[in-house]
């Protein structure tokens, strides 16, 4: 493989009116501080999925980022199948999305988002990609073992839950496994799309299953974790994180915000210095704090 020199990146997005998640204001936050921390060579394109009607909003949010090329695409555009599936919840309709973009990204690797991430260090290629191999962070499968067991029905793979697994958003996915991922799920000649979204329709007749969660909670990086591990690949694409080869880490799990974690004592300073190595933080927007009052913490460290 030729010395990588730019990476993708995607982030699905839905600002709906009445916007509990303030989606399209936590955007601000995230650009903010990519703009502080990322390389203005890093990305070769940020492609931002959302609704059709959306996409007029979603560009005047990000008119002033003019250091990114940003490229904001229909969803359904992208996935045509997702207009048969409209009470399909947006999270499981975000992680078909960070699957299906590596069919028009054009480098090797690509970085996921979500509108509630924030940069936290600099990032570079050589960072994110050391000796061409992208960092990836491990979780515990036992963390969530359903998401394990699930995605293992589809990937034909002992799910192995006493293993290391892979961590959640932000990540970085090799291009042509997710390409390939998707053949690998096709192989029963059924769309990949419908194979893994028709059980969560909102009438379908698996949710009678009492095993419901147990079979059918995969999601793209227990997907895409597996496939690796099936394939013998994980040491092919990625370099193991928080290690002493690669002590840097994607997301800082300790000092991040999450449902569980009260934003009154957060303490950004940690984590936007060398006392954490991480390279992100997550404010969890499920956790429906103003984004105002989560600029008003992290401003003066990214602006």
């Amino acid at each position: 493989m030729t010395n990588i020199s730019k990476i993708s990146a995607v982030l699905p997005l839905h600002i709906s009116e009445n916007d509990k998640s303030n989606s399209g204001d936590l955007i601000k936050i995230l650009f903010s501080s990519l703009e502080k921390f990322a390389k203005p060579e890093l990305f070769e394109t940020f492609f931002i999925v959302c609704p059709k009607d959306q996409i007029p909003k979603i560009s005047q949010l990000t008119e002033q980022w003019h250091n990114f090329t940003i490229k904001i695409i229909d969803e359904e555009d992208l996935i045509p199948e997702l207009a048969n599936y409209p009470t399909v919840g947006g999270w499981r309709k975000q992680q078909i999305i960070k699957l299906a973009i590596a069919s028009i990204v054009k480098t090797p690797f690509y970085l996921t988002f979500d509108a509630d991430i924030i940069c936290t260090s600099p990032i570079s290629v050589e960072k994110l990609i050391p000796g061409n191999k992208a960092l990836l962070q491990q979780q515990e499968r036992l963390t969530r073992a359903w998401w394990w067991g699930s995605s293992a029905h589809y990937i034909n793979i002992n799910p192995n839950l006493n293993e290391s697994g892979m961590d959640v958003t932000p990540a970085i996915l090799s291009t042509q496994v997710c390409l390939n991922l998707v053949k690998h799920l096709e192989n029963t000649g059924k769309c990949w799309i419908k194979r893994l979204l028709n059980p969560h329709r909102k009438y379908a007749w698996q949710r009678l299953n009492p095993r419901f969660k147990n079979q059918y909670s995969w999601t793209e990086y227990s997907l895409y974790y597996l496939f690796l591990e099936k394939n013998n690949e994980i040491n092919t694409y990625h370099t193991i994180c928080g290690t002493k080869e690669a002590p840097q880490r994607l997301l800082s799990n300790k000092n991040s915000v999450w449902n569980s974690t009260p934003f009154e004592t957060w303490d950004p300073s940690i984590v936007f210095s060398n006392k954490d190595t991480s390279l992100f933080c997550v404010i969890q927007s499920n956790k429906n704090i103003s984004p105002n009052v989560v600029w008003n913490r992290v401003k003066k460290y990214i602006t």
